[in-house]
């Protein structure tokens, strides 16, 4: 499960601020640098599964991580994809108890991840209260962008569900200018149909028509640029 985004510039700039306090947490012996370990993953590799037995937390250095869960039934719905310095976990953070979660985790992308144990992290958040703090208010932001995905999915035609989704990913992995947000990662129809809920012909016929209203351009290597004013007026009509 996301934690929080952009999460890991302000993690190591308070980590910086307060090595003493957190190296006195840890103990002398173990500083902060050997709570964690940085391993690479291959596009596709599995992160982890549901009820893996150790709790750790994953902090994304390159690459991105792809987040889904499986139905009764055995499809994929693609909860999230994430990007650089963003936070995650395989079970819901709760230093006190071991919480099950079901969630998988696979690198949609070639990715470098630095891994801990939840405990840890847990100390790092006790020894630095200002990290508690920013991990407090980016996670009630997450709570917030939940709420709104959970509408949308729920109530929304299939365009608005898509061009929502876009979005998304576009603030979460891409790049901004002053008119487009670019999904610089290729997502296939088949992911599309993952994340909205609605059958892969019906995202190439939504695609279609975002592509003829301008709303979306995709080049050769099916890099997404969404024009955030189009896509405004396609959301809310002005």
């Amino acid at each position: 499960m996301k934690i929080a985004k952009n999460f890991g510039k302000k993690m190591q700039r308070e980590i910086l601020l307060n090595i003493e306090a957190l190296e006195k947490k840890v103990g002398p012996t173990r500083p902060y640098s050997s709570v964690h370990s940085i391993k690479q993953f291959s596009k596709g590799e599995q992160i982890f599964r549901p009820y893996d037995p150790e709790d750790r937390v994953f902090l994304i250095k390159e690459g991105e991580v792809e987040i889904y869960q499986l139905s009764l039934e055995g499809k994929k719905v693609i909860m999230d994809i994430l990007g650089p310095d963003d936070l995650f976990a395989n079970s819901p953070f709760s230093p006190e108890a071991h919480l099950e979660s079901n969630d998988f985790a696979t690198a949609h992308s070639r990715a470098t991840l630095m891994i801990g144990q939840k405990s840890d992290f847990a100390d790092m958040l006790e020894a630095i209260p200002g990290l508690a703090i920013s991990l407090i208010s980016e996670m009630s932001m997450e709570l917030n962008e939940a709420d709104s995905r959970i509408m949308n999915l729920a109530l929304s035609d299939a365009k608005t569900k898509l061009v929502n989704e876009l979005l998304r990913i576009g603030r979460s992995i891409g790049e901004e200018n002053d008119s487009n947000l670019v999904i610089g990662t290729k997502l296939t129809h088949e992911e599309l149909a993952e994340m909205t809920g609605v059958t892969r012909e019906t995202v190439s016929r939504a695609l279609k028509k975002l592509r003829r209203d301008k709303i979306i351009a995709i080049d050769k290597f099916r890099h997404i640029a969404i024009d955030k004013q189009k896509a405004k007026e396609a959301l809310f009509g002005f």
